[in-house]
């Protein structure tokens, strides 16, 4: 398993954690549903991600990352003695089907939280719904529109940087390195200064 998976997983569950410990006091969960989420025996988290079609390539690594750490969590005794248990969808890729599995989810499994979807394409879908419902959703697509404008992006999280940080990095990189001339590196430039939502993922 690879470090970058693992350190997915792992903030992908902080942010499940701190959503278990707020509501380990009540008796209702982000999505208004009395219970959701606990049944007194575990804490339910969701999990959209791309388990088949071209973006499984991503999806296989990731779910694998997230069943590790939860078999963790749980061996060390859970969240305040309490396990995780995974709801696990496959969203085969597909926009309208990644949006399907956030609406089960939520309405049929309340679940407490989604990690989800693996890409920018499959992610956007979900976010007028989930900020609607109230459910906080951890994706791990790398579109900067994803948890942007953070003023409309409340319940809304990604696991990798900004993108235009990501250009800037690999502009420093190349310009200190001098491994690349004047005409190449004018591009990375332009790059670094245009872009705005692009899917590395």
């Amino acid at each position: 398993m690879g470090k970058g998976w693992r350190f997915f997983a792992a903030i992908a569950l902080s942010s499940f954690v701190m959503t278990a410990c707020g509501a380990a006091g009540t008796s209702t969960s982000g999505n208004n549903n009395a219970g959701g989420g606990t049944s007194g025996k575990a804490y339910k988290i969701g999990v959209d991600l791309e388990l088949t079609g071209p973006s499984s390539v991503w999806g296989e690594p990731q779910i694998h990352a997230v069943e590790m750490l939860v078999d963790e969590v749980n061996q060390q005794g859970g969240i305040n003695g309490t396990p995780i248990q995974l709801v696990k969808y496959d969203n085969q890729s597909k926009e309208t089907e990644s949006l399907v599995v956030a609406k089960k989810l939520v309405e049929q499994d309340h679940v407490l939280a989604i990690i989800g979807a693996g890409a920018t394409p499959t992610t956007m879908p979900l976010v007028p719904y989930v900020t609607e419902q109230r459910v906080p959703l951890v994706s791990v697509g790398s579109g900067d529109a994803i948890a942007s404008p953070a003023s409309e992006r409340k319940w809304v999280f990604k696991t990798p940087v900004s993108n235009q940080s990501i250009s800037k990095k690999i502009s420093e990189y190349l310009g200190s390195a001098e491994r690349l001339k004047s005409p190449v590196m004018e591009g990375i430039s332009a790059l670094n200064r245009e872009i705005k939502c692009v899917d590395f993922a």
